[in-house]
């Protein structure tokens, strides 16, 4: 005889032999319950329907809604065999389908039964260590703490090909009050492209929602669960849900407009700032990372979790709590280098026996192209090439090294800090910010012609620049004095006749200058980006030590700093 269960389930019911404590959740898409079987407490998920709509209505639902829980067992099963995501993601105990009463009719509906996760939701955890009202997190250690555990699982989730679909505060638990540990549960829309019933603006998780999961007719990918986990980043710096990014053109959801980064940076900035001072003055660049992963555009947000673990890293490294700062030497970086090395030999020959074919030929350019550039770097010279996030990291890793008493010098035109480049509003003019922060000593000429300085897009760039060294100085921070002592920030610009702004480009003489004063007196390192003519794009961004050049380029910045005029003068 096959048992009926009434729907909504109620406390007290008992479900295939599980004893219903109480109600859960009560989400868009399904209800959980909690319940106990032999001593231990599980969590038991059916879908929500709105039992008031016509029968044929519901009907259709409940097929849509067994091919829904295919896909999250589906999901979870791939997940689950990767150990090391084990511990991080709540266990399935049974799957199935039972009939439930709803207004008189019977319909096979599926369940879910997992194992019961101790601990809390995202957000009592926040109120409960921070309290009410919670305005974030407001120590960086612990504020980089949780987000590296959070990307480095979603990283390893992406790696077995899921895409969790639902990332929000409820939907992620923190099991230790200590040393606290997130672990991701409901994969509910893992891997689901969203149907009639499966977007609605009443969702509470909705502005978690990447905008192309909004717009009808685009595939979310990876990308969409990045976006809501900076939405997730934002609210542990600010405690609110993350800003809208995109307003509808003419109310319906294939036409949206998206928010220029510039814009969403700005309301970000201001958030962070009024709401959580203490975390933006222990590390400015948080707000960075948090709209790497928010910008509206999949082509301009990180397209993967590694890719923000990477500048998170930076970030963290460049300036944040006492004592994490590690200096490695040469010698520990190459070990860790020829380490990596024999994990790839171990890995090469595992992949020998395997019937992977075209894969191979891929990985043997990277391989000899790796090999290239440590050849080179033999001879004091590493040429990095890539796309714009190439460049933009390098550069990153470079200045987040630098200590109190070292020098960041530069002469470049606007070319460099164009939004195609380097970006004007960008990370790397905060990771430079951050350096003028920590004492170092910056001192960066801007050569443009009298052309380019009636420019919008230019005067943008200068402004920028203004905005920094205005926040510096409010910071007691030394600025506007074309010198070069320690702990001085400098940026200047000098008007040139159009024949030496072209010969400047042309002669591939504009470079920035690291000196590692604090490891060795006068340690110079040339960067010196490459440019497309017909464009202006970077293509390739060399690092050498060449002594010979060193006083050459030391004279044109100091001749052209002396002419220059500061940039502090541009804020209004």
């Amino acid at each position: 005889m096959v048992e009926i269960y009434s729907y909504p389930l109620k406390k007290s019911d008992t479900f295939r032999g599980y004893y219903i404590k109480g109600e859960l959740g009560n989400g868009y898409r399904g209800k959980t319950y909690i319940a106990s079987h032999n001593g231990k407490d599980y969590v038991i998920k059916i879908p929500n329907l709105d039992i008031e709509r016509p029968k044929k209505e519901i009907e259709k639902r409940t097929n849509e809604i067994r091919q829904d829980v295919m896909r999250e067992v589906v999901a979870w099963t791939r997940i689950s065999e990767n150990p090391s995501i084990q511990p991080y993601i709540a266990k399935v105990e049974d799957v199935g389908s039972s009939v439930f009463d709803i207004n008189k009719s019977q319909y096979m509906m599926p369940y879910i039964i997992q194992e019961y996760i101790q601990g809390e939701s995202l957000e009592e955890w926040c109120t409960n260590v921070y309290g009410k009202p919670f305005n974030g997190v407001t120590e960086s250690k612990s504020w980089f703490s949780l987000a590296k555990k959070l990307l480095t699982l979603l990283s390893m989730i992406h790696i077995e090909r899921v895409v969790h679909g639902d990332i929000w505060p409820p939907n992620i638990i923190i099991n230790n009050t200590q040393d606290p540990n997130p672990i991701l549960i409901d994969f509910g829309q893992a891997w689901l492209v969203d149907h009639e019933f499966g977007l609605s603006t009443n969702d509470p998780s909705y502005p978690y929602y990447a905008p192309e999961r909004i717009s009808n007719g685009d595939i979310w990918r990876e990308p969409a669960d990045i976006f809501s986990l900076g939405g997730i980043l934002y609210y542990l710096a600010t405690g609110e849900t993350p800003p809208a990014v995109f307003i509808y053109q003419s109310g319906t959801k294939a036409d949206i407009i998206l928010k220029e980064h510039i814009v969403l940076k700005y309301e970000i900035l201001q958030k962070v700032k009024s709401l959580n001072p203490q975390l933006y003055q222990q590390n400015p660049g948080i707000v960075d990372i948090i709209l790497y992963c928010l910008r509206p555009d999949i082509n301009d947000r990180a397209s993967y979790a590694e890719a923000v673990l990477d500048v998170l890293e930076l970030f963290e490294a460049a300036f944040s709590y006492p004592g994490n700062r590690i200096e490695n030497t040469n010698k520990d970086i190459f070990g860790e280098l020829a380490e990596k090395v024999s994990e790839l030999s171990d890995l090469v020959q595992l992949l020998q026996n395997t019937d992977i074919h075209l894969f191979p030929r891929i990985l043997k350019r990277d391989v000899r192209l790796v090999y290239t550039r440590l050849q080179t770097v033999k001879s004091r010279v590493y040429n990095l090439e890539g796309d714009r996030e190439t460049f933009i990291n390098g550069l990153l890793s470079c200045v987040s090294l630098l200590e109190a008493k070292d020098q960041l010098l530069a002469l470049t035109t606007p070319t460099f800090w164009r939004k195609e480049n380097f970006g004007n509003y960008g990370r790397l003019l905060t990771m430079i910010k951050m350096a003028g922060l920590r004492n170092i000593s910056v001192k960066w000429v801007l050569l443009l012609s009298d052309d380019e300085f009636k420019k919008p897009e230019v005067k943008d760039i200068l402004q920028a620049q203004s905005y920094v060294m205005q926040e510096l100085s409010n910071n007691g921070i030394t600025v506007g004095k074309a010198s070069s002592d320690t702990g001085d920030y400098y940026v200047g610009y000098v008007i040139v006749d159009a024949e030496t702004r072209k010969a400047v480009a042309r002669q591939s003489k504009t470079f920035i200058l690291i000196n590692r004063v604090a490891q060795e007196k006068d340690n110079y390192t040339l960067i010196n980006p490459r440019y497309t003519r017909s464009e202006g794009r970077v293509t390739l961004v060399r690092f050498w030590n060449d002594p010979n050049r060193l006083e050459e380029f030391l004279d044109d910045l100091e001749y052209y700093s002396n002419l220059s005029s500061s940039l502090l003068k541009l804020v209004k």
